[in-house]
C-alpha cells in the first residue's frame, strides 16, 4: 500500500497554480428510483455524477483568484493535485459557486474559501 501525503497539494485553473491549505472533491452521484411495485423498499440507480469541490486558498493581493477566472458563475476546468506526488483529479466544465474571504485572528492566514459543482471528473491520473 502506498500512502500519499497531503503536504504540497495545489490546484490549477487556466494554467495558474494556487497552493492550497485544503481541497475536497465529492464525486456525488445523481440517483433515480428504479424499484418496482413488487419490491418493499426503494432501489436507487446512479445515472450521472454530480461532482462538488471545495478549496481553501491563501489570499494573495498580487495574484487574486479572480484573475484566473475563479468568479462566481464562471465555468472552468480545475485540476486538484494530491500532495507532492504526480497524481491529480481534473474537473472539466465545472461552475464556480461561492467565494468567501476568511479572516481568522487565531494565527491563521487570510484565505479564500471557494466551492463549485457540476462538470466531468477524470482521475486520479
Amino acid at each position: 500500500m502506498s500512502v500519499e501525503s497531503g503536504a504540497g497539494g495545489y490546484i490549477t485553473v487556466a494554467s495558474t497554480r494556487f497552493d492550497v491549505t485544503e481541497w475536497t472533491l465529492d464525486k456525488d452521484p445523481r440517483n433515480v428510483e428504479s424499484g418496482t411495485s413488487a419490491q418493499t423498499g426503494t432501489r436507487m440507480t446512479a445515472v450521472k455524477t454530480h461532482p462538488k469541490w471545495t478549496v481553501k486558498v491563501p489570499y494573495d493581493s498580487a495574484a487574486g483568484v479572480e484573475a484566473a477566472g475563479l468568479i462566481q458563475g464562471s465555468v472552468i476546468t480545475v485540476t486538484l493535485k494530491l500532495g507532492a506526488g504526480t497524481v491529480f483529479y481534473t474537473v472539466a466544465s465545472t461552475t464556480v459557486g461561492h467565494i468567501k474571504v476568511v479572516t481568522n485572528s487565531n494565527n491563521d492566514v487570510v484565505r479564500y474559501d471557494l466551492d463549485g459543482e457540476g462538470g466531468d471528473v477524470s482521475g486520479p491520473a
